[in-house]
């Protein structure tokens, strides 16, 4: 890999790893530094945040459906406006 290591051009499918911070170090550096500049990636990034924070906070769900609902949020265009 290459230092800096370079993202893909935005985090699309990757978005819940980063939110997550389950990504290698270094990925997860390269990505801090992309979202600075990218309104779509950080747009991303906090909605998936928030949906992630509404879903912990809500009544109790059971897991199974919990875990669900988490993997479709992964599949949701998301659409940032600019």
């Amino acid at each position: 890999m290459t230092w800096p290591p370079r993202p893909r051009t935005c985090l699309g499918d990757r978005v819940g790893e980063y939110v997550e911070r389950s990504l290698p170090p270094d990925e997860l550096l390269a990505w801090d530094r992309h979202l600075v500049s990218c309104v779509t990636c950080l747009g991303a990034a906090d909605l998936e945040r928030r949906l992630r924070a509404t879903l912990r906070s809500a009544p109790e769900v059971p897991a199974d459906l919990r875990t669900l609902l988490l993997s479709v949020s992964q599949e949701i265009p998301v659409a940032v406006p600019a």
